[in-house]
Order: structure tokens, then C-alpha cells, then sequence
């Protein structure tokens, strides 16, 4: 989907210190269904090497797709609204 440009540039952000975690609200297919679900995925860095690189990532995944439907439903309702008002 066209979540991934923005998903990776917030994990660089992180991982280049710009942003203190990782956060990005994405579409993911579910694995058991195949449906595309909306999900809110957040981490931060919990361990690096010597060198500073990366070896731990701990975050969590949260489904929020009854919010992201609410949230459509709600912004096309409010469009039904502004186009009776306009017309009436």
C-alpha cells in the first residue's frame, strides 16, 4: 500500500535519533483472513552494539480499524451534512 514510504521514514527518524520512537499508523494484511486491517505500530530502540547499531527494537501493534471506519464514516456524514445545508 502507499503506507510504506511514510512507514520507513519514521523508522528512520528514529533510528537517526530525529524522533524519540517509532510510530505509524498503517495498513497491514491480517495473516489468518487476508484482509487489510488498519493498525497502530509504535516502538523505540532498546538496545544497540559497541558501534551503535541497532539490536533490539520493542514496540507494540494495535488494531484500530473500527476507529479508522468510525472516523470515514463520520467525515462522510459531514460531507452529507455541508451538501443538504448548501442546497437547501
Amino acid at each position: 500500500p502507499d503506507d510504506i514510504a511514510p512507514t520507513r521514514r519514521a523508522l528512520e527518524d528514529h533510528f537517526a535519533g530525529r524522533k524519540e520512537k517509532y510510530e505509524a499508523v498503517v495498513r497491514w494484511r491480517h495473516q489468518r483472513t487476508g484482509d487489510w486491517v488498519w493498525v497502530l505500530a509504535t516502538g523505540k530502540v532498546t538496545a544497540t552494539d559497541g558501534d551503535g547499531a541497532h539490536r533490539s527494537l520493542s514496540g507494540f501493534v494495535v488494531d484500530i480499524t473500527e476507529q479508522k471506519e468510525a472516523e470515514a464514516k463520520l467525515e462522510r456524514n459531514r460531507r452529507l451534512l455541508d451538501a443538504f445545508l448548501r442546497f437547501s
